[in-house]
């Protein structure tokens, strides 16, 4: 078993739909096999995994991290960004408590309801408004700084390092060191130590966690090849750029990152700044629904299904309508018992809100000709 001197960071789970290997249960019990005492959970734009990981971790004797993998506009002035196809890069996000984890479930939701339609990343003005309760990662491979150095570009990658840092907040801002033994990596990581000493910035050592083994690789490239549609023939086909996206021990990743130990010793530090304490065995919240004309909820599921009986049964009300099927009065007896016990169950259940929401998208679709199943 390895110390905890060294905590994860970057990793995305099976809700990070096709680019990820790791489940999350695994991740939790990973850190705990590794006597790591805390460990990250950073899905690609979303937190739907949240609460199944926060129980996770709390079953496992590991304290969650909560955080997320998000794509956001160039934080540079050094590149014209064009509208219908912007450039956007990764960076991580972690809540340092329960405010910052609610400006990030803000944040994810104003991205995908005020985003662009095409391709969904955060503007910048919207991390400078919300960060103060985040701890800020600078990205992975995917990341403006990282991608800058690649291009042999030092003042792109100083400018967006420095706008960054102050877009995140003093203290609140890490360049991320990766090693997974990529060519990239092998140009990069000098390059990003150095920008990050002379501008004063701390860095933290991270992994890209995608699978918990190092021998699940193949699994990653199988699920890449479904997303893209590539027929695979044979698992001799599935041949990774590299192996290393797996959970490393503690042990190894301070061998890999000697020459920068404070790297490593960051990860910890960042740990003890974020305690998010979240709630997992409590009642489902449910979003309030409007009702038309003041009235209640349970008021207005009646009166809905008042008019669904109606629509079903045209001499529900006026048993003088001619119909092929007639109501019989031991028919419209079990109709009314059946009703009477559906919605106090629903009622009892607290589903009332759930039932009208529902009901209003399935009725928006069907009014516009949108497929419902």
């Amino acid at each position: 078993m390895s110390d905890s001197s060294f905590i994860h960071l970057h990793n995305r789970s099976e809700f990070s739909l096709l680019s990820s290997a790791l489940r999350v249960n695994d991740i939790a019990k990973s850190a705990a096999e590794n006597g790591m005492t805390s460990v990250a959970l950073t899905d690609r734009m979303n937190l739907h995994a949240c609460m199944k990981f926060y129980d996770a971790c709390m079953r496992n004797g590991v304290r969650p991290i909560i955080g997320s993998e998000v794509s956001v506009e160039s934080f540079s002035r050094q590149i014209s960004v064009d509208p219908l196809s912007p450039a956007i890069y990764d960076i991580v996000i972690l809540a340092e408590n329960n405010k910052g984890y609610e400006k990030l479930c803000e944040l994810i939701t104003r991205i995908q309801i005020e985003g662009n339609e095409r391709v969904l990343f955060a503007k910048k003005e919207w991390i400078e408004e919300l960060s103060g309760d985040w701890i800020i990662l600078s990205g992975g491979f995917n990341s403006e700084i990282f991608q800058a150095f690649v291009n042999d570009n030092e003042n792109y990658a100083r400018e967006t390092a420095v706008n960054l840092a102050a877009a995140s907040g003093a203290g609140k801002f890490y360049i991320e060191l990766q090693w997974h033994q990529l060519d990239e990596e092998k140009k990069v990581l000098p390059e990003m130590i150095s920008l990050a000493r002379k501008l004063n910035i701390p860095v933290v050592a991270t992994n890209q966690c995608l699978y918990a083994r190092k021998e699940d690789a193949a699994a990653l490239e199988l699920l890449k090849n479904i997303e893209k549609g590539t027929p695979v023939n044979s698992i001799s086909e599935l041949i990774p750029k590299s192996d290393l996206f797996y959970f490393r021990d503690s042990d190894t990743m301070h061998k890999i990152f000697r020459n920068a130990p404070e790297a490593v010793e960051n990860t910890v530090v960042i740990a003890d700044q974020c305690a998010v304490e979240l709630q997992p065995n409590r009642d489902y919240i449910t979003p309030h629904f409007e009702c038309p004309a003041g009235q209640t909820s349970i008021h207005y599921i009646k009166e809905l299904c008042q008019k669904g009986l109606i629509k079903r049964y045209p001499d529900w009300e006026d048993e003088a309508i001619d119909t092929s099927a007639k109501l019989t009065k031991s028919k419209r007896k079990e109709i009314e018992k059946r009703l009477k016990f559906e919605l106090e169950t629903i009622q009892r259940m607290g589903f009332i809100n759930y039932f009208l929401i529902v009901a209003d998208f399935v009725n928006f679709a069907n009014d516009n000709n949108i497929p419902v199943s």
